[in-house]
């Protein structure tokens, strides 16, 4: 009896076999299919893949002064130790500092903002397309005050203090109580236009 849900072997096949190919197949186009940067064509019985090129991506990495604040941070704990024990392993404790406040510091900055066919990725946050509302671009000054006196403890927001301006997105999904994203950016006007005309095309 031929599996359920299956199409019989060709003559000749091994059914076994057959079977096991167009389980591989099935499972490769629903991961294709599930993956939101990945369109899938089918073509006599073939898949292809075709990668969306993000609109806009930046990473959020401090600026080279606060990498020599971590380095000096680590010299001073290896002077504090000078006095106390030998010069080398002063020397390995600033050195092992450093790298720790070196190590903490890229993960922090380890974030990327992300325009593409998903919509408005921040950090490890989603934001799709369908729930893209108006969009603002702030400098320092209007960026400060989003930031502080004008926040919102419900908005969710991702701050880079070394970055001095901001793109603030409303939140269009009435289901959602957050009701809007604060992103710092380098480029507030480059990401806003990115997100306003991927907007204007979906």
């Amino acid at each position: 009896m031929p599996f359920v849900g299956l199409p019989c072997p060709p003559p000749g096949a091994n059914p076994a076999t057959h079977v096991r190919r167009r389980l591989r197949r099935s499972t490769l186009l629903v991961a294709l299919q599930h993956h939101g940067e990945i369109h899938t064509r089918v073509r006599t019985g073939s898949l292809s893949a075709v990668n969306t090129r993000p609109d806009y991506v930046e990473r959020l990495i401090p600026p080279p002064s606060w990498w020599l604040m971590a380095a000096a941070f680590g010299i001073g704990i290896g002077l504090t130790f000078v006095v106390a024990v030998p010069l080398g392993v002063a020397l390995l404790l600033g050195l092992a500092a450093a790298a720790l406040v070196m190590a903490s510091l890229w993960r922090y900055a380890a974030v990327i903002v992300r325009v593409d066919a998903n919509g408005l990725t921040a950090g490890r946050a989603l934001l799709p397309w369908e729930y893209v509302g108006t969009v603002t671009a702030l400098d320092a000054p209007a960026a400060r005050r989003a930031f502080g006196a004008e926040a919102d403890a419900t908005a969710y927001t991702l701050l880079r203090a070394y970055c001095r301006g901001a793109v603030r997105v409303e939140v269009d999904d009435e289901l959602d109580r957050t009701p809007y994203w604060l992103v710092s950016t380098r480029q507030p006007q480059r990401l806003a236009a990115s997100l306003a005309g991927r907007a204007v095309q979906d």
